[in-house]
């Protein structure tokens, strides 16, 4: 799949790849891709909102690995609690 991106001072273009295990009319490749992208944002943004990961320095050794694997951890466990509220406020 090839992406495009343009914007008032540069464009950029990537090509992307994917492997399925199964043929798809054009029409439900896009519908399965945007699903998949979507679930990924969603997340992007959880990590980011909730537990402000944009925010985080570590860049050196095993670090930023460890913390970004404690980080999904954490969210997932937040989501299983049964309480009603926000992810924000159960951190």
């Amino acid at each position: 799949m090839a992406r495009r991106r343009e914007t008032a001072h540069k464009t950029t273009a990537e090509t992307a790849y994917y492997l399925l295990s199964s043929e798809l009319s054009p029409e439900r490749f896009n519908q399965v891709v945007r699903q998949h992208r979507g679930v990924e944002n969603s997340l992007r943004w959880r990590l980011d909102v909730v537990m402000n990961e944009d925010q985080d320095r570590t860049r050196m050794g095993h670090g930023p690995h460890n913390l970004a694997r404690l980080r999904h951890m954490a969210i997932n466990a937040m989501q299983k609690e049964a309480s009603r509220g926000s992810l924000r406020g159960k951190f």
